[in-house]
């Protein structure tokens, strides 16, 4: 028998021990093409036995094919709830994710012919500006684990928001996401790169740029270093912002979703004279505001990332590659730093590190219990963020105009309780 007859027969034994988890994808709506990325993960070593053509074969001999009990009208409601919610920028793939991650499941194609039915000038729209920012340097990672990267986002800086998120450089799972008022590498360590390593493990490689928002983070992964599952890369590269490619790709995501939407209200009541940013409250207030604004939807597009569908053959659904390819350095708890130690041992061997976290100044920071009633009092008035978010998207943006002002009103009304 040739070697290649027992290849073939090798692989089809291993796509047999696969089977449960192809019929699980398929019957969930995921393409051929999906299932083919999915085994490439699964069975790096192989490149023959399955191809598209092959799991379409393999899916037809055993009888597995997509069942979706969803109508076509239930599936227009679902859409259009899904872009009030979210606005007009989520593609196809993008928004597959996001009914994914709801556990509601549909091809791409009805995906796409009920947005062109619902809204047919948006979808004009998103296609004529659909170029996708092309990565001209050859990117390698082989498995979720190896490169971990870092970035943050400075859209809203100067309303007090800004955005810090890892993302996996195999998988391109994004594996933490934080929004803080200032990027400071206390908050980073403590709000990201911990709950990460608590939640994962150890990553092999750092990458970020050269910003001192992460000299913590770097400082704590080498303390971390011997938990590694691979020492033969360096435990952080730090490189110009253009090179981390990665990361850098996620922002013009959230900057059409999110930031920019957001910014055009709050530029709007700047330059009207609504907010007065020269004033420190109205600063912390509008900072706090926004924060709790886009949290939300924030969430949503990191779901909907994980869960969507990245084409070419080395793409694949986020989710389902950190999964099957995971070789993560295991941790203890024990072992990792505490925001205290870590600090302590950071400032003792290098230097200070700032404490400075709120953008302008809270009234209130000084009274936790005037903090509690204030924020019971604002959610009493304003119980729903996603429904100032969605009239950002589609309305005048009002809402969080209104909300800002009437936080504003609300710590005057705390202070003069004080003095």
């Amino acid at each position: 028998m040739q070697w290649s007859t027992l290849l073939i027969i090798l692989i089809k034994v291993k796509m047999e021990q696969c089977q449960r988890e192809i019929r699980m994808l398929v019957e969930a709506g995921f393409t051929h093409r999906d299932v083919s990325n999915f085994l490439r993960s699964v069975l790096p070593l192989q490149t023959r036995g399955i191809s598209v053509r092959s799991v379409r074969r393999f899916c037809a001999f055993r009888g597995i094919r997509y069942r979706n009990n969803l109508s076509d009208a239930d599936l227009l409601d679902v859409i259009y709830a899904c872009v009030v919610a979210v606005g007009h920028s989520y593609g196809r793939r993008t928004l597959q994710g996001l009914l994914r991650s709801e556990g509601i499941f549909a091809s791409q194609r009805r995906i796409g012919s009920a947005l062109r039915r619902l809204f047919p000038v948006a979808h004009y729209q998103r296609a004529l500006t659909s170029m996708r920012h092309l990565n001209p340097i050859p990117y390698r990672a082989s498995f979720f684990g190896e490169k971990l990267h870092f970035d943050q986002n400075e859209k809203l800086n100067m309303y007090g928001v800004v955005h810090v998120l890892a993302i996996d450089g195999y998988s391109r799972k994004i594996v933490g996401f934080v929004t803080i008022q200032k990027k400071n590498p206390i908050m980073i360590y403590d709000l990201l790169f911990r709950p990460i390593m608590l939640e994962y493990g150890v990553w092999d490689q750092l990458r970020m740029d050269q910003g001192t928002e992460f000299i913590l983070v770097i400082s704590v992964q080498y303390t971390v270093a011997n938990f590694r599952s691979g020492h033969h890369r360096q435990a952080v590269i730090q490189s110009t912002s253009r090179l981390n490619h990665r990361a850098e790709r996620i922002w013009p995501e959230i900057n059409a979703r999110i930031n920019y939407p957001i910014k055009r209200v709050l530029t709007e009541l700047e330059d009207s004279g609504v907010i007065n940013l020269s004033d420190d409250t109205v600063k912390f207030c509008t900072s706090w505001i926004t924060i709790k604004v886009v949290s939300e939807p924030i969430q949503m597009f990191v779901n909907s990332w994980n869960a969507h569908t990245i084409p070419g053959s080395r793409g694949g659904i986020p989710n389902y590659l950190a999964q099957y390819s995971c070789r993560l350095g295991q941790i203890a708890p024990a072992h990792i730093p505490t925001l205290e130690s870590a600090v302590y041992q950071y400032e003792y061997s290098s230097g200070s590190l700032s404490r400075n976290f709120i953008y302008g100044q809270d009234p209130l920071a000084d009274f936790p219990n005037l903090q509690a009633l204030r924020e019971r009092d604002f959610s009493m008035s304003f119980p729903s963020m996603s429904d100032i978010f969605q009239d950002v998207l589609h309305g005048s943006g009002s809402l969080l105009r209104d909300a800002i002002l009437f936080f504003i009103e609300l710590n005057h009304r705390f202070m003069s309780l004080i003095q």
